[in-house]
């Protein structure tokens, strides 16, 4: 049986959303500053696609979920808890059809 980098992926994406869903808590020494309950749970969807769903269907589309649910829960952090101003959508999408 060959080795599989495949558990060690997952283990780091799910490591990565538990660290980035208890960043806001442990900097602001609140529990109370999380990340909205939705946010969360939708990061949490590609853990449950790795553990229950066969090899074949998890090896891209959950890897493929999770990298972009991480990449938004970053977004949401810095727009919720820093100074960072984010580009409104409209103006995302006017340059985008010019």
């Amino acid at each position: 049986m060959s080795w599989s980098p495949r558990p060690l992926l997952t283990s780091v994406l799910v490591g990565a959303v538990v660290v980035l869903a208890l960043v806001p808590a442990l900097a602001y020494r609140n529990p109370r500053a999380m990340l909205p309950w939705q946010l969360l749970l939708l990061a949490g969807l590609p853990v449950l696609g790795a553990v229950f769903a066969s090899p074949w269907h998890a090896s891209g589309p959950v890897t493929d979920f999770a990298v972009a649910a991480i990449a938004l829960v970053v977004a949401v952090e810095l727009h919720l808890f820093t100074s960072v101003q984010m580009t409104p959508c409209s103006q995302c999408c006017s340059l985008s059809l010019r």
